[in-house]
């Protein structure tokens, strides 16, 4: 996406032997989007505009051809990022500015956004919601909170499909010097392996990914998450901006016993995790620089 006037969205595609990208087709976006997504069909892109204040629909042909905007829904100050439901029948969207999530729900068939009831979940003041991202199992939401470096759960109601705040966690190792207060420890993104254990992470001031649960840590009734010990720093082309990053879930395990090891750069743009001190397993985690907003 292209974030300076005019906005657009460019579709490329990929060379399934080669990896290599080719344009094929670019559109029009409603606004500048820090953040866009594709429904589960993949007929409909979803994006939310931190300075645009809204949420907007554009469709997607079967050629990857993105349409002009079908639908732009204006909501509340610093919507930060958008997801659906695994059942792509709901959507949800944290707004950094407001402290809130709206809660959409989702016709997959006609691309459109109707605002549930009630329309919003109010979050504690202050608390900045940036990402969220859903458990495997579509029981609970994980929501990152920018300003105060916390994970809140959520549960999700199958049949409303609104959520209901169960707790929080904090995001930030036991032993760093950064806390809640300015300069903010400003929480990057967050994302989860693909058994949905542990969740991650990332720091944009420290530069390094944080999993804030062990794979034991996490209640599967309550969904709760609890805070484990491991890092991974994570080398990228903005060192206070780790906003962006993905997990491979094909990277082997690294063991516990080369913890008193040195991180080693494997390549400019990502570096092997650093020492555990979690005495479980974790995975290899790739880094990818994104937006500053």
């Amino acid at each position: 996406m292209v974030r300076s006037k005019p906005f657009s969205v460019i579709t490329y595609a990929i060379d399934p032997k080669t990896g290599a990208l080719s344009k094929r087709s670019g559109a029009p976006l409603a606004e500048s989007f820090p953040y866009i997504t594709v429904d589960k069909t993949g007929s409909f892109l979803l994006g939310a505009s931190y300075g645009g204040h809204l949420v907007s629909v554009n469709a997607i042909g079967k050629d990857g051809t993105v349409s002009d905007p079908k639908q732009v829904i204006p909501t509340a100050r610093n919507a930060h990022s958008i997801i659906t439901d695994n059942t792509n029948r709901f959507v949800f969207v944290p707004h950094l500015g407001t402290d809130q999530i709206f809660q959409f729900r989702f016709d997959a068939k006609t691309g459109r956004l109707t605002a549930n009831t009630p329309p919003l979940v109010q979050m504690k003041a202050g608390s900045g919601p940036r990402h969220i991202i859903m458990s495997t199992d579509n029981r609970f939401a994980y929501l990152l909170n920018e300003l105060t470096a916390t994970v809140t759960t959520l549960s999700l109601d199958e049949k409303t499909g609104l959520l209901t705040e169960v707790g929080s966690a904090s995001a930030l190792p036991a032993d760093t010097k950064l806390v809640p207060a300015p300069p903010a420890p400003r929480r990057g993104a967050m994302s989860t392996t693909t058994s949905g254990r542990p969740t991650y992470t990332s720091r944009r001031t420290a530069s390094s990914s944080t999993p804030p649960s062990a794979p034991a840590a996490r209640s599967a009734r309550s969904g709760w998450i609890g805070h484990g010990q491991a890092n991974v720093s994570l080398e990228h082309a903005h060192r206070d901006s780790a906003a962006r990053f993905a997990i491979d879930p094909k990277a082997a395990p690294w063991s516990c016993p080369a913890r008193n090891r040195k991180p080693s750069r494997s390549t400019p743009s990502t570096r092997q995790a650093a020492p555990c001190r979690c005495g479980r397993s974790t995975r290899r985690a790739r880094a990818r620089t994104g937006s500053k907003s």
